[in-house]
């Protein structure tokens, strides 16, 4: 992504499950295991590598016990990471 371009779809869904798993204190592994996928994929994920299905974002919805408003709920990102977007590279 270019530096001063606007975050896709694929990198805020990305950050937001970055923040998630962060939040909870888990490993990509550990993370996984709790949603059902394997850790490779969450880090695919978290980097805007892949983009999920529809099933997908249903099976961590239900694995975290969080509506899909609540998982797409991008005012939740915390500063820290929409600085990591911008300056990390």
């Amino acid at each position: 992504m270019e530096q001063n371009s606007s975050p896709t779809l694929e990198e805020m869904f990305g950050k937001r499950i970055l923040q998630i798993r962060k939040e909870m204190n888990l490993s990509q592994k550990e993370f996984g295991e709790l949603v059902g996928f394997h850790r490779t994929y969450i880090g695919h994920i978290e980097r805007a590598e892949k983009s999920v299905s529809i099933k997908t974002v249903e099976q961590i919805c239900k694995s975290l016990n969080m509506t899909v408003q609540e998982l797409f709920d991008f005012s939740k990102l915390k500063w820290w990471i929409i600085l990591h977007h911008f300056f990390l590279f």
